[in-house]
């Protein structure tokens, strides 16, 4: 299945918004103070700005995107390097992410530096902006690899593609290397010799592509879900070797193995079983985050601070 999720992902690359146009700001940010609502009975004070980067370093021509960052000012009177969050995705909002249990990470680290916050390029509240508000009206009684579902995805996709090319976006210009370049734009910006990467999912592949091409600037850098420089493209061989270990790891305890003769065929059987008789489940999508679930990354990343 995952060969059709790479199907969906360019469902990303859908303009909302135009180029700003004109020459780009020499690594400039006015950053003006800001409150920013957390829910409707709390709010952080900020500070908020906006860097203009060059569409394409490869194209020498007058359009940019208008990068929106967030600086949470450092606690600490002698603070170190700034820390620059990466969101994962691609495509989710870095600032968003103030109004998950992240914020609890955010809050921690202002200890140790000035917590920059900001959306990638194409993403947020960037200019122009690539994720796309519309509904993937998919029927819920079809799975993604059903053909009904991948004639939609080709023809959604063909949609944006001519959008894109009526809003004269060149979407070979919203990629890692380019990403790499606007977080180095914003240490530039900052004013800072070094920054602190901390990076999930894809943003640790992005932290690692500025660490290759920027490395010098880097004083630290904290991964999780670590996503290596080669390791996007995800064949569904990958996952069967993490069933593969699964299975082994059954095989050294005796009581599991007698229950679990083979890891995969359960996964099987459950999979036939589900495909039979499919199970439905009610979602209460008002639910709000379990802040608790960030206790054991706000530990990881005091201690990391601390002790470096």
């Amino acid at each position: 299945m995952n060969q059709y999720l790479k199907i969906a992902f360019p469902f990303i690359m859908v303009l909302l918004g135009t180029h700003a146009q004109g020459n780009v700001a020499k690594n400039e940010i006015s950053f003006k103070p800001e409150a920013i609502r957390i829910d409707k009975n709390y709010s952080i004070e900020a500070e908020s700005g906006t860097l203009m980067v060059p569409e394409s370093r490869k194209i020498n021509n007058d359009k940019v995107i208008a990068l929106q960052v967030i600086r949470l000012k450092s606690t600490n009177p002698k603070p170190g390097p700034p820390i620059i969050y990466l969101a994962g995705g691609p495509g989710t909002s870095g600032i968003q992410m103030l109004r998950t249990e992240r914020l609890i990470i955010f809050e921690a680290l202002r200890a140790f530096g000035d917590v920059i916050i900001f959306d990638q390029r194409g993403t947020g509240t960037t200019r122009p902006v690539l994720t796309s508000s519309k509904r993937l009206d998919l029927p819920l009684d079809k799975t993604l690899d059903s053909p009904e579902s991948i004639a939609f995805y080709i023809s959604t996709m063909k949609q944006r593609s001519k959008q894109l090319k009526v809003d004269d976006i060149d979407i070979n210009s919203y990629n890692t290397i380019e990403n790499a370049a606007d977080v180095n734009d914003i240490r530039k910006a900052l004013n800072s010799e070094k920054i602190t990467l901390w990076g999930y999912s894809y943003g640790s592949h992005l932290a690692l592509a500025v660490i290759k091409q920027y490395g010098e600037f880097v004083e630290k850098a904290i991964l999780s879900g670590v996503n290596g420089l080669n390791q996007r493209y995800r064949l569904p061989t990958d996952i069967n070797e993490v069933f593969n270990e699964i299975d082994r790891l059954i095989g050294q305890e005796p009581k599991l193995r007698k229950d679990i003769p083979s890891f995969q065929n359960l996964l099987k059987q459950e999979l036939n079983k589900l495909d039979t008789n499919p199970v439905t489940a009610k979602i209460d999508v008002n639910n709000k985050p379990n802040w608790s679930s960030s206790a054991l990354g706000y530990i990881s990343c005091t201690k990391y601070f601390g002790e470096v």
